[in-house]
């Protein structure tokens, strides 16, 4: 990998524009300057923007599409003793 930034990257638009930025961003005086305390960036393993802990995250979009399939008189809780369960 060396010391280039982001070296396993090929070279292309994306990591030239990277690049560019975070160079204008940390270049005391430049146009796109950006004082330290007012920097901040959150990259995944691959770039993307995530929590840090996704589960819950995920468990409750599983849930709320699990849901919604449910009939409505299933996701209003059980029936009442005694009445019986009419067949698919």
């Amino acid at each position: 990998m060396g010391t280039t930034p982001l070296g396993s990257w090929n070279d292309g638009s994306a990591k030239r524009a990277i690049v560019g930025f975070v160079t204008s961003a940390a270049v005391e005086g430049s146009p796109g300057f950006v004082a330290p305390m007012d920097r901040a960036a959150v990259f995944d393993d691959d770039g993307t923007l995530w929590v840090e802990k996704p589960a819950p995250v995920q468990m409750a979009f599983v849930l709320g599409k699990l849901a919604a399939r449910l009939p409505r008189a299933e996701r209003t809780g059980p029936r009442p003793r005694g009445r019986a369960r009419p067949l698919p």
